[in-house]
């Protein structure tokens, strides 16, 4: 079989279809990258899954929300962190700085 692209290797899997090798999915931590970037082991401005040749980048299909139509509401911001009201009912803070994943629920 011939070397498939990435969307043709996971629309084949999707449909239970042959494919040249398994499509792969890897998310890193942004700290992680900025620290392969400052070491030299990854180019900057290049992504990982085109550094690595990974499938997919991001892959979520859940909308865990009762209220799934609801956008999270602003509630306050101070200069580390913002606070929202989600979908849920959930009063929840999380830090601005980008790939800080971390949240509390309030």
């Amino acid at each position: 079989m011939q070397e498939l692209t990435s969307v043709e290797r996971i629309s084949r899997q999707l449909k239970h279809l042959p494919v040249d090798r398994v499509g792969i999915m890897e998310d890193f931590w942004v700290h992680t990258i900025k620290n392969w970037v400052d070491q030299g082991k990854m180019p900057a401005g290049q992504s990982a899954a085109e550094h690595f040749g990974l499938d997919l980048q991001t892959c979520w299909a859940f909308n865990l929300k009762v209220d799934h139509k609801r956008a999270d509401q602003l509630i306050a911001e101070d200069e580390d962190t913002r606070t929202y009201l989600d979908g849920n009912g959930a009063t929840l803070r999380r830090h601005k700085a980008p790939g800080v994943w971390q949240f509390w629920a309030l």
